[in-house]
């Protein structure tokens, strides 16, 4: 895995290395995190909510 994500480069490298490792580590589909937004990170609990499949 860390040599497919150096693999990864330019102008979005913080957004694109983290989109790969949500997916990867965190088991998360494309379109929930296309849907993610600053207000589902929570800092203090470091956790994201993310409405699936479903709505669930």
């Amino acid at each position: 895995m860390d040599a497919s994500l150096e693999l990864i480069k330019g102008r979005h490298l913080i957004r694109d290395v983290t989109i790969v490792e949500l997916m990867v580590y965190a088991g998360l589909r494309v379109s929930e995190i296309v849907r993610l937004n600053i207000p589902d990170y929570d800092r203090e609990g470091s956790h994201i909510g993310v409405l699936g499949k479903g709505g669930k």
